[in-house]
């Protein structure tokens, strides 16, 4: 049964593990950013709908607002979410996009 096993492993594909420190601090930073309660229940709420303001998120998950706009500025710092600024107001929108690539990932 060792010889099988030996087999199979010598004939396995090998991996391209050429990460630029770039790339795994990216990665790192969007994985951190997934790494809360209170980030994914903003992502989950943005996701049932297509735009949001801080006051209407911050209802929803039931956040002080100096709280919710500090876990906005961290989706939006790793491009988890997109703001878009009307007058005075800013609308927030979960980055399809930018998700769609993670969950590819996390999938392989």
């Amino acid at each position: 049964m060792a010889k099988s096993a030996t087999k199979s492993s010598s004939k396995a594909k090998k991996l391209n593990l050429s990460f630029s420190s770039e790339q795994l601090n990216i990665a790192i930073g969007i994985l951190r950013a997934l790494d809360h309660p209170m980030r994914l229940s903003i992502l989950e709420f943005l996701n049932s709908r297509k735009l949001a303001s801080v006051n209407e998120i911050m209802i929803e998950i039931r956040q002080e607002q100096s709280k919710t706009s500090q876990m906005l500025k961290i989706l939006k710092d790793e491009a988890l979410v997109l703001s878009n600024r009307n007058g005075k107001f800013i609308q927030y929108s979960i980055n399809h996009e930018k998700l769609a690539q993670i969950q590819f990932a996390l999938k392989a």
